[in-house]
């Protein structure tokens, strides 16, 4: 759906009315509703996963799963924030600088860092599952948190490395005619910081 009202409105399609009409509902009406019921059930989740059970041992409130489904449904909540964010700005023109930075530079990478983390947290998850079951005599639930807290670590670092160049496949550009800011559209290889550092990484690999 998201896909077929970007090619309508970037090719001008005036015939199809009716699907002009649907991309409006959708986007002005039903996805807000669903971004907000599905914030709401991650934030109750999260809540009752840090919410520890009185009649519960200590070790059984901080079992691999608990953990694993602690930081997926924060994860999703960080995605619902920053989806509902986007549809609250009604146009990408005209902004304050302040915004058009964040739509140039954050936004994305952003989305994609939380969005890789739930199947980075998930895969956690599968494979605590697996020894579990696949290896019952040398798995315990209670064993240390050290090895499962840098797997959710890594769950955020990785992404963030990867979308790192897509902080600045985009930029800020004031237009005189909207008396704003807008997001300049691009690839990274035209961007200042491609041709800054990969001639400096060229140069450093010459030195060797």
């Amino acid at each position: 759906m998201h896909a077929l009202c970007y090619c309508i409105a970037s090719r001008n399609i005036t015939e199809s009315e009716q699907l002009q009409q649907m991309c409006q509902i959708s986007y002005k009406f039903v996805l807000p509703v669903l971004l907000g019921l599905t914030a709401l059930t991650n934030t109750l989740n999260v809540l009752v996963l840090l919410r520890p059970r009185p009649t519960t041992p200590p070790q059984l409130n901080r079992t691999p799963a608990r953990t694993y489904l602690l930081w997926l449904g924060l994860s999703h909540c960080a995605i619902c924030g920053l989806v509902l964010v986007a549809l609250s700005l009604k146009k990408r023109w005209g902004l304050p600088y302040a915004w058009a930075f964040y739509l140039a530079h954050i936004e994305g990478p952003l989305y994609g860092l939380f969005n890789c983390s739930c199947a980075y947290i998930v895969m956690g998850l599968s494979m605590e599952r697996y020894r579990a079951v696949g290896q019952p005599h040398q798995y315990s639930s209670a064993e240390g948190s050290g090895p499962r807290l840098i797997k959710i670590l890594l769950a955020y670092v990785l992404p963030a490395v990867f979308y790192l160049p897509k902080c600045f496949s985009q930029a800020a550009e004031y237009n005189e005619q909207q008396q704003g800011w807008r997001v300049a559209q691009g690839v990274i290889f035209d961007t200042v910081a491609w041709r800054t550092v990969i001639p400096a990484l060229h140069v450093g690999r010459q030195a060797r």
